[in-house]
């Protein structure tokens, strides 16, 4: 391990969250909901049995989630509410990815989403807030994907693990947790900052002065080229979890 490097046990994620709008209100729950994929759990759970909302509400809260899963299918969530709500009915009349499940039982949802989340491995590393940290990002993520026999992604994903780590370490002036996880034919990495900015790709001159306070700038379009999807989660006390998912060979 170089200088500013530190193993994270499990890669620094949880097991299982769960949400259920402490507001009753669909803005308090999908801050909930953001707050939660912010930690990158294993299962979500969302309980909507307390919920007084249209199905459009729902509808609309649950959009980001099922683009999310869409993506990387290493997370599961499940919607508890009751089997008569219209959120049921907004829900299933769209395609669903294979590891959102709606039960009105949360023990029976989370067996039943457990089930079938594919096998996941997972790495992950602390990196110290200097300018040299999108080096040792590069370096962790090329060892990381050689031991997973991954050599074809070891470009690409250095050059996303370096975008993302430098805007967090110039612009969030943050330490940084950096995670790769792998399952199902994907592979997410995840970047972890406890600062402030939210990453927004830029399309002006990135000379002008109104550019200024944006992450990323034209890097981030990169990243949106070479990767499956990308994405951002604001975390509920401070900074933000950028995610990036690549198809595997």
């Amino acid at each position: 391990m170089g200088r500013g490097e530190q193993l994270l046990d499990g890669a620094g994620h949880g097991t299982e969250r769960t949400v259920r709008g402490r507001g009753q209100s669909v803005a308090e729950l999908a801050r909930e909901l953001a707050w939660a994929l912010a930690e990158q759990p294993r299962v979500l759970v969302c309980d909507l049995t307390a919920m007084r909302e249209s199905a459009l509400d729902a509808l609309q809260l649950f959009s980001p989630v099922v683009r999310y899963l869409a993506d990387w299918p290493g997370t599961g969530v499940v919607v508890v509410s009751t089997p008569d709500a219209e959120v049921w009915a907004s829900l299933m009349s769209r395609p669903l990815p294979r590891t959102l499940v709606l039960c009105e039982s949360r023990q029976a949802g989370v067996a039943e989403v457990q089930a079938l989340l594919p096998s996941l491995g997972r790495v992950g590393v602390h990196l110290d807030g200097r300018l040299t940290a999108p080096r040792a990002a590069r370096l962790f993520t090329a060892r990381s994907l050689l031991g997973w026999q991954l050599r074809p992604l070891i470009s690409p994903a250095c050059l996303v693990a370096s975008e993302l780590v430098t805007n967090a370490v110039v612009h969030a002036a943050s330490t940084v947790d950096l995670a790769l996880s792998r399952a199902d034919g994907r592979m997410q990495m995840t970047v972890r900052d406890h600062g402030g900015g939210q990453p927004v790709p830029r399309f002006d001159d990135p000379d002008s002065d109104s550019d200024r306070g944006y992450l990323g700038g034209r890097g981030l379009l990169l990243v949106q080229h070479i990767t499956r999807g990308w994405g951002v989660f604001p975390a509920e006390a401070a900074g933000k979890t950028v995610w990036a998912v690549f198809d595997t060979p």
